[in-house]
């Protein structure tokens, strides 16, 4: 019996190894099935919701400083959210007109509805100047498509914003290439609205919408 029992004994540590070795592979199987299930959201939900932005200069001082990390809204998702206050609702009604009657505002992917901002929000859009990779600016909105709008510059007369389009320009007036020297930005280059300093953690609060100065930007 000797010979049966020499054969037996592989078998049995084999055996045991492999139950062993099974809930691990369960565990990794589930984990890959997961990986491969969540990866594809995660790319859609920070190429289209929501992503960051790191701020870079002063253009945009007091309000945001060199080296801020912005949580930035990239689509609306539904038609309207978010929600908005009173207050926001006619300028969303006058904006959705105006580019509704000039038929300029252009196809977007399905999910994606690009965000719908306001005077006194801060936006984050490509600079129309670079090519490949893409830079990012961040500045204040100052008028939409369809308004009237006062430059901080002296040398600039009233200027008319084409629709579909931003008049964008840093809060700090004395050192900020913004609309003021290259005019309106189309809106397909428009990234996101930026609502919260995430980073660092001293400066964490909420980018809420600035009232402009009377008379800075108008519906004619």
């Amino acid at each position: 019996y000797t010979p049966a029992l020499l054969h037996l004994q592989p078998r049995g540590r084999i055996i045991h190894v492999a139950s062993k070795l099974s809930p691990a592979m369960n565990n990794i199987c589930q984990f890959m099935t997961t990986g491969a299930l969540t990866f594809p959201i995660c790319i859609w939900f920070l190429d289209c919701v929501y992503s960051t932005c790191r701020v870079k200069g002063d253009s945009m001082e007091p309000t945001l400083k060199d080296g801020d990390v912005l949580l930035v809204r990239k689509s609306d998702i539904f038609e309207n959210f978010p929600f908005s206050p009173a207050k926001d609702e006619t300028d969303r009604a006058r904006i959705k007109m105006m580019e509704a009657s000039m038929n300029s505002n252009p196809d977007h992917p399905i999910m994606s509805m690009p965000p719908l901002v306001f005077p006194g929000n801060i936006a984050v859009f490509i600079n129309p100047h670079t090519s490949f990779p893409n830079e990012y600016r961040v500045k204040r909105v100052i008028g939409v498509g369809g308004q009237m709008v006062l430059p901080h510059s002296r040398f600039h007369n009233i200027e008319s914003i084409p629709p579909y389009s931003l008049w964008l320009e840093g809060d700090n007036r004395q050192n900020s290439e913004d609309s003021v020297n290259h005019g309106p930005i189309s809106k397909k280059l428009l990234v996101g609205q930026a609502e919260r300093i995430i980073w660092p953690p001293s400066r964490w609060r909420k980018l809420a919408r600035m009232p402009l100065v009377e008379g800075k930007a108008w519906w004619p």
